[in-house]
């Protein structure tokens, strides 16, 4: 009982000494700025100290120009930009694509982001969709594969542009730390070898996979697809998100893409799935806000109204 009430004591003193010391810091922080204020008001005087205020305050530190903190402040600005956040209503496709565009301001050339939310449940094996989709247009990134292949198969790998072909002496170069690569390609009759690693592709999502088209023994086919394809997976909540694309693309490109994505989609649409399979389509970019879309015009011309 005794220690308790020591404690709660000791907290009282801690936290008036923690005011006072406060109050005596920020006091002559004010005076300094007040005098500052009469000086530049009056004649300069030889050798007056005049204050200048740091270029960069502190966290939370005191503005006297104010007279509030700057964590305080800010908690005022996002709370005030969150009341006067304007909630966006779905928009035409071109539409969207231009706002995406005009939204798109960081310093780097942003990609362009689809997001659709599907009534899947991935909890289930035959609607855990998976796949990747050949886009008709770039998507405005060099794609590097690597194809696990000997012989003939190895020669058209090569003639096709892959970034590297090999076969056991790829497996020693991926152990010993090289990934620079996107897409990973293998035939069959390799899969022996590639498994040695699976623990070091899989993770990163690039081990070959059948489901993918990537364990194969049309090679030429599978690295053009891999090239120009966008891989796509269901998330937990039942959604699909990938990037079509960069907003220095042409909007006929862009939209070439969105069509070829939600066409793909749509195909793959697993039996027992009730109306409507499509809940919502967003787009963005890569550091913008996320605009609606109004997906129904989309599927009247892709031929699917469900």
């Amino acid at each position: 009982r005794w220690g308790g009430r020591r404690r709660l004591e000791m907290l009282a003193v801690s936290r008036f000494c923690a005011g006072r010391v406060s109050a005596v810091f920020r006091r002559p922080l004010c005076a300094a700025a007040t005098r500052a204020t009469d000086a530049s008001n009056s004649e300069p005087q030889q050798n007056a100290r005049v204050y200048t205020p740091p270029e960069k305050h502190l966290t939370n530190a005191y503005d006297p120009e104010t007279g509030t903190r700057l964590r305080r402040q800010k908690k005022k600005a996002l709370k005030l930009a969150r009341k006067n956040r304007v909630k966006l209503e779905p928009m035409p496709l071109m539409e969207a694509i231009k706002y995406v565009k005009e939204k798109a301001v960081a310093r780097f050339v942003e990609g362009v982001d689809i997001d659709l939310r599907l009534r899947l449940d991935p909890r289930k094996v035959e609607q855990n969709l998976r796949g990747s989709i050949a886009m008709p247009c770039s998507v405005g990134k060099v794609v590097r594969v690597v194809v696990f292949a000997t012989g003939q198969k190895a020669e058209e790998a090569k003639s096709a542009g892959a970034t590297v072909v090999g076969a056991e002496d790829l497996v020693e170069q991926i152990k010993g730390g090289f990934l620079d690569f996107e897409r990973c390609i293998a035939t069959p009759d390799m899969m022996p070898h590639v498994g040695k690693i699976a623990r070091i592709l899989g993770p990163r999502g690039l081990m070959p996979n059948p489901k993918l088209g990537t364990v194969t023994n049309d090679v030429a086919e599978a690295i053009k697809a891999s090239s120009t394809g966008v891989p796509y997976r269901v998330d937990k909540e039942g959604g699909i998100a990938a990037g079509i694309g960069r907003v220095n693309l042409a909007d006929a490109d862009l939209k070439a893409n969105i069509y070829a994505f939600i066409k793909a989609i749509a195909a793959a649409r697993p039996k027992g799935i009730k109306d409507p399979y499509f809940k919502s389509f967003t787009l963005s970019s890569t550091m913008g806000p996320g605009v609606p879309v109004d997906i129904k015009p989309i599927l009247v011309e892709i031929g699917d109204q469900k």
